[in-house]
């Protein structure tokens, strides 16, 4: 092995025992069961649904408890216990739809918001800082144009870090999300949609206090919000606003669905790149941004579906009735994870996922920056990238982001060993701790070819960044300051004072005046014929000046 690349590797030693490095897995932060960790689950509704004790008429009114995954700011009949409300096919929700959708969106069954009252049903969602959700959901009106507000934010604490959850004062009472709803529609400029979603919006509030109400709170709402961050109103929160008739009957599949209004992703089909499209917000297909990113240092997130107003039709007219209204299905929520690459001169790098090419051009000063879907498995190319100039891959240093952002880097090798004989389970296996030296290559998209020299994969379940290196044989100038020329060995007349560290591993300067190269090995004069011999490399050894000999010593 070439010495230049055991003291790069002694020095990237050094710094692995100064620095502080991880293992690569992101874990959840606790095992409290009220969060699900990373994904919003039981978004259909279905689980546990042969267990509940279902009317005649179609649906069920379940304790909260009974109900996997789910919570909700509602009291309930008997004022004390929650409860969610579950229909299916044929229930009397339906009671002013056409027979043929008269039928819930996605599976057999749905949820009504108002279940009895205006409230929230929620999920604690454990999350990764950094990470980005995509949201879609089917929603529709009962018996006239309802309105329900999806929320994501911070959880809530109280001021000794007790959890607090999302409340009312009463049965009558309105939550801490109705409350905001309340107060945005207030702000200049801000208009919720007859039918439809509204933009993204961004707020803030106070922290949560029990019983509905804010820590601090003031009888003037206006000091409880913010549209901007302010020392009390400092809990962040994205949230929308979506109108649904109670039959939305448009053909377009990506509109509508037997009768049920679709919104963010679930407006987009199966094979869509939906992602690249709704991070344009007002300019992508749906014309607002779906998209939430996880702030740093959150670790639980809350996401919200608030019943904001509903009615009921009586005599022919439509009148407000709080117990009435907001269906709502097929709530999926999609994540992503922030890759990002860079690499020093001399090579070029590249990302590819399957069969997929992401990115075949990273160079130095050209940081590469995507985003793919959590836990999908991407592959870092690397090769050299003009061998003339002698520039050599030294590994790389691959830095990934705790759940609350912060961040652990690793330096990753190159793989010494003999691949060669290894099955492909094992090459996988060795490619997660290891750059291999195997030749792979990747597609373009106009169909050419790239061929690399090394690779390492990485299972992106955090934000991620990996920083290729590579390193050009360096030289060393010993400056003799009037001494004598340095010597590379113990009875070496001829000295030189250029010490490289590749192909010319020592210049040899002769009494003459010619130099003499020698590449990657240690010169000796053999002491029978007085000749210089070539032995194996050896290191280059730093020392003091050596005097020059007719120096005074005594002055």
């Amino acid at each position: 092995m070439k010495r230049y690349k055991k003291i790069i590797a002694i020095l990237l030693s050094i710094a692995l025992i100064i620095s502080t490095f991880g293992i690569f897995e992101v874990s959840a932060a606790t095992d409290d069961k009220r969060y699900s960790k990373k994904y919003l689950q039981n978004g259909g509704f279905e689980e546990d649904k042969t267990s509940y004790t279902w009317r005649p008429d179609h649906y069920v009114q379940p304790a909260k408890n009974t109900v996997p995954y789910w919570d909700t700011t509602a009291y309930g009949n008997d004022g004390t216990k929650g409860m969610l409300e579950f229909f299916k096919a044929g229930a009397d929700h339906f009671n002013r739809s056409s027979t043929a959708n008269r039928v819930v969106a996605q599976g057999e069954v749905a949820a009504e918001l108002n279940a009895d009252e205006v409230s929230t049903i929620y999920q604690r969602i454990e999350t990764v800082s950094g990470s980005t959700y995509t949201w879609g959901l089917d929603h529709r009106g009962r018996d006239t144009t309802d309105t329900m507000v999806l929320f994501i934010g911070p959880e809530q604490y109280d001021e000794s870090g007790n959890v607090i959850d999302p409340s009312k004062p009463n049965k009558n009472g309105k939550d801490q999300f109705v409350k905001m709803t309340d107060w945005l529609k207030t702000q200049y400029g801000i208009n919720y949609p007859a039918t439809g979603c509204s933009q993204k919006y961004t707020i803030y509030s106070k922290p949560f206090a029990a019983k509905g109400a804010f820590q601090n709170e003031s009888t003037n709402a206006n000091e409880n919000f913010s549209m901007t961050k302010t020392d009390e109103c400092n809990q962040e929160w994205n949230l929308w606003v979506i109108s649904s008739e109670y039959e939305n009957k448009d053909p377009d599949p990506t509109k509508a669905i037997k009768g049920w209004s679709k919104y963010g992703t679930n407006c987009y089909n199966e094979n869509d790149d939906s992602y690249n499209d709704v991070i344009n917000g007002a300019g992508s297909k749906l014309g607002y941004d779906c998209t939430y990113t996880v702030p740093k240092r959150q670790t639980k997130t809350l996401f919200a579906f608030t019943s904001y107003s509903g009615g009921r039709l009586s005599k022919e007219d439509i009148i407000y009735d709080a117990t009435f209204g907001n269906l709502l299905d097929d709530i999926n929520f999609k994540l992503y994870q922030p890759i990002s690459s860079s690499i020093t001169e001399g090579g070029t790098g590249g990302v590819s996922s399957g069969n997929a090419t992401i990115s075949s051009d990273i160079q130095n000063g050209n940081l590469f920056y995507s985003t793919v879907n959590d836990g999908k498995l991407c592959t870092i190319h690397t090769i050299e990238t003009d061998k003339t100039k002698k520039y050599e891959f030294q590994g790389a240093y691959v830095t990934v982001y705790e759940d609350d952002g912060t961040p652990v880097t690793r330096y990753i090798p190159i793989y010494q060993g003999n691949i060669s004989s290894l099955t492909d389970e094992a090459k996988l296996k060795l490619s997660k701790e290891y750059f291999l030296k195997d030749s792979t290559t990747t597609t373009e998209a106009d169909g050419t070819t790239k061929t690399w020299d090394y690779y390492f994969n990485v299972s992106v379940e955090s934000p991620v960044h990996i920083h290729m290196m590579y390193s050009k044989a360096p030289y060393v100038l010993y400056d003799s300051n009037g001494g004598e020329p340095y010597k590379w060995v113990m009875g070496n007349s001829a000295g030189g004072n250029l010490i490289g560290f590749r192909d010319n591993f020592q210049i040899v300067q002769g009494e003459d005046g010619t130099k003499s190269y020698y590449q990657n090995c240690i010169v000796i004069e053999n002491t029978t014929t007085s000749d210089l011999e070539v032995k194996e490399p050896g290191f280059y050894k730093s020392h003091d000046a050596v005097t020059n000999k007719n120096w005074n010593k005594n002055i």
